[in-house]
């Protein structure tokens, strides 16, 4: 799977519990705290092979943002109700 296919998947799934410019800012937040790049280093390298340990990262990471939980709770930067 490539950064464009990665993406592509990430607005498949998250769809239906976001809009179109939610799902592309959370992209762009998840990439750029897992893996340190911009938005445009993330397009410019939209063909290259993510390894697969980013693609079961955003798995997960997927599966928490369509049970409501919030990004910054994803990311472990605040708590959530004590949590």
């Amino acid at each position: 799977m490539n950064f464009a296919a990665l993406k592509t998947l990430f607005k498949t799934e998250l769809s239906a519990a976001y809009s179109k410019s939610e799902i592309d800012e959370l992209y762009s937040i998840f990439i750029k705290k897992k893996l340190g790049l911009s938005k445009f280093e993330s397009r410019r390298k939209s063909d290259e092979i993510v390894e697969e340990h980013v693609i079961q990262e955003f798995g997960k990471i997927i599966d928490e943002l369509k049970t409501g939980k919030p990004f910054q709770q994803i990311l472990g930067e605040t708590e959530f109700y004590g949590l």
